[in-house]
């Protein structure tokens, strides 16, 4: 038991200080944040130490979660300044910016995340922005400083290997 809290708290703190470091991650936390009322007393993501107001689905748990309210809403321990909490939302963020969210992609603009994120979409998405100082219409792409997916066309990518395989006719 008491390795597994060293454990968890170690897993904590290193995803801290690796989404810490970037500063989009973290802005764009912070907006979030500020939209769902966490820096309110009183409010869920206040009362569970969960900044993004993060759910949990049937058969997930976060990092260092420490159960779920009746709206099925992440409860973070109250340590360190919600550090679980914050770290939670720092990965989910960094989920996106790395390709590997299963919900949200860097191309999407905030007012698209805001419409799956949120049941006040238009003004969770308004808000979120107004916190970033940008546009609804700004991509995570943008905010995060992703670079666009290359994925090029496969008929110009066989038609390049076989300009490339074959000699030319100054070379026969």
């Amino acid at each position: 038991m008491k390795y597994t809290r060293f454990a968890v708290a170690l897993l904590v703190f290193a995803t801290i200080t690796c989404s810490a470091q970037n500063g989009a991650t973290k802005q764009l936390a912070r907006a979030i944040a500020r939209q769902e009322g966490f820096f309110t007393p009183g409010t869920i993501p206040n009362r569970n130490c969960n900044p993004g107001d993060l759910k949990v689905r049937e058969g997930q748990h976060y990092l260092g979660q420490t159960g779920t309210d009746r709206f099925r809403h992440a409860i973070f321990p109250h340590r360190n300044g919600c550090a679980a909490g914050w770290a939670a939302l720092y990965q989910q963020i960094d989920k996106i910016a790395d390709r590997t969210s299963k919900i949200y992609t860097p191309e999407m603009t905030i007012q698209q995340v805001g419409r799956k994120y949120a049941a006040s979409w238009q003004i969770w998405s308004k808000n979120v922005a107004r916190n970033l100082n940008v546009s609804p219409r700004t991509t995570l792409a943008t905010l995060l400083d992703v670079p666009p997916l290359v994925n090029p066309h496969p008929a110009k990518m066989i038609l390049a290997a076989y300009a490339v395989a074959m000699p030319t006719l100054e070379e026969q």
